[in-house]
């Protein structure tokens, strides 16, 4: 019985994974000022192109935002 409640939460935790990592999603590579090459992943939420001006804002939760 104890293993089937074990199965049963682990099946349930990776279909919350999978259901909520499925969402559109882009990836920066960003050259900074000093030349540095960064590389962020966020959810898709504007139209970006190669070579726009950015701003990086940092959350309280220490996590890097991408804006124009």
């Amino acid at each position: 019985m104890l293993k089937k409640r074990f199965v049963t939460g682990k099946c349930c935790k990776g279909c919350l994974e999978k259901k909520s990592g499925t969402k559109p999603a882009l990836e920066f590579t960003i050259e900074l000022v000093n030349g540095r090459l960064i590389a962020i992943v966020q959810e898709a939420d504007g139209h970006y192109r190669v070579g726009d001006r950015v701003r990086l804002l940092q959350g309280n939760d220490g996590t890097w935002r991408v804006r124009q």
